[in-house]
């Protein structure tokens, strides 16, 4: 979602490269906050901004950006709106406004990210409603592998090599005995 949105932005920039260089500037030189989650702007404390002759706050200078470029506004709407519900997992909205934004006039590139993502439906839902539910626990465990592989300048025996894996990863460790409890008659 945020690569469309840079490229709209590039796009729109351009168009403006040589009819508005001061609009050119701004886009260019305050991309990051074009990109960055709205609610960590700052509305409150003004500072002095390159490219802007009066104090501005962060969100002063998105709302500048955006009211100048509405093709650049719905896209930024939508993508914000979408990342919005899934930090929020709440898939029913994610849903309608994937299907509300089909009916906008967008980017061609944000219309095939959501194309994309409607056929994702189910899956993003899934990781809406079990948020513990990871693959990151055989991420790591595939990252000491890779580590164990560089560092070890490779093993002669392959059975030595797994049984390190084994080792490292904890995958085998010693069995617990169990308490047996006394019998009370």
């Amino acid at each position: 979602l945020n690569r469309e949105l840079n490229r709209t932005r590039v796009r729109v920039m351009n168009k403006h490269r040589y009819k508005d260089p001061k609009l050119y500037r701004k886009l260019k030189h305050y991309w990051k906050l074009i990109l960055k989650n709205p609610n960590e702007l700052q509305n409150y404390k003004y500072n002095r901004y390159k490219l802007f002759e009066s104090f501005m706050t962060t969100q002063g200078i998105v709302d500048y950006i955006l009211e100048n470029n509405p093709s650049l506004k719905h896209d930024y709407e939508v993508v914000h709106s979408l990342r919005e519900c899934i930090q929020d997992r709440d898939y029913i909205e994610f849903k309608e406004t994937i299907e509300a934004a089909t009916q906008l006039d967008l980017s061609p590139g944000l219309k095939r990210v959501l194309k994309t993502l409607m056929t994702y439906l189910p899956y993003i839902q899934n990781t809406c409603e079990y948020p513990t539910r990871t693959n990151g626990p055989i991420e790591g465990i595939n990252n000491k592998i890779k580590v164990l592989k560089r560092n070890a300048y490779g093993f002669k025996n392959y059975y030595h090599f797994r049984n390190r894996i084994i080792l490292i990863t904890k995958m085998f460790g010693p069995k617990q005995k169990g308490i047996k409890q006394q019998l009370v008659a």
